[in-house]
């Protein structure tokens, strides 16, 4: 069955960001950020450097939120009994690493190539279970 289109004028009652003025602001906004901030900056930013910055903050938004999911599901007991390892490193490990991250999104913005160094170096961090392969090696030497 087919709907029949709206009468010339009337809408859903949605709005788009043109008709709700969003788009005006937060160009007037930027403008005005780069009329009064943009001379006193040292450094233009380049593509690259917001590129890097946003993917820094993007893995930092999904290191956030997948810790708060762990602690969520430990605190509501939802992991199967006995796949929880007391000792885990998760719960230990977010201050130093949303630190680092936040410290390799700054760097982003001045040397971007680094941070990307940086940001490979914590996921290495993060997935190789230093702990047990020490254990491993230092007992059979």
């Amino acid at each position: 069955m087919a709907t029949a289109p709206l009468p010339a004028g009337q809408s859903l009652g949605m709005t788009t960001t043109s008709e709700s003025g969003l788009d005006v602001v937060l160009g007037a906004l930027t403008n005005w950020l780069e009329a009064n901030w943009g001379p006193a900056l040292p450094l233009r930013v380049s593509g690259e450097r917001v590129f890097v910055t946003m993917y820094g903050v993007a893995l930092l938004g999904i290191r956030v939120l997948l810790y708060a999911l762990a602690i969520y599901v430990r605190r509501e007991h939802l992991y199967a009994p006995g796949s929880v390892d007391e000792s885990d490193t998760v719960r230990r490990s977010i201050l130093p690493v949303v630190g680092v991250y936040g410290t390799a999104i700054l760097i982003g913005l001045v040397l971007p190539a680094v941070a990307v160094g940086l940001y490979c170096a914590i996921a290495v961090f993060l997935v190789v279970p230093f702990g047990e392969l020490r254990r491993l090696l230092f007992r059979r030497a």
